[in-house]
């Protein structure tokens, strides 16, 4: 019989912890996600998972510039971590957009996809190298 005393999903190592969770866990410290979707939902719950994570840059990206503002006003409130938070609008449908967008990002360490839009590209599976065209 299970005793579940956490449950704790390691972004690097999706594994969820049915008991006691072990004393080292893998953190997203010095990273920096982007976040496509993130202004509301799980795009910002993810926002604040990586937060409190460790991460040292997290982007909101969502088509709604309101929402954004918003969003990245009420995640630097909350002081979840040491992380910037910065936040674009951006229409993913918009092709041209993403690619202008992909090419002034420099290094990125993740990326996360929670909008309803698609990608107008093999998303999850393009290289950086595809996505800048």
């Amino acid at each position: 019989m299970w005793t579940t005393s956490a449950y704790i999903i390691s972004f690097s190592n999706p594994i969820v912890y049915l008991t006691t969770p072990p004393l080292i866990m893998a953190t997203l410290e010095n990273k920096s996600i982007i976040i496509f979707g993130g202004t509301a939902g799980m795009g910002y719950a993810v926002a604040e998972g990586v937060l409190k994570s460790g991460a040292s840059e997290v982007f909101i990206v969502s088509s709604n510039q309101e929402r954004v503002q918003e969003a990245v006003k009420t995640l630097q409130g909350k002081k979840l971590g040491h992380g910037v938070v910065k936040g674009e609008a951006i229409n993913a449908k918009d092709t041209e957009a993403l690619k202008q967008f992909v090419l002034r990002l420099g290094d990125v360490d993740h990326i996360v996809w929670t909008s309803g839009d698609s990608f107008s590209v093999d998303f999850p599976n393009v290289s950086l190298d595809v996505a800048k065209g």
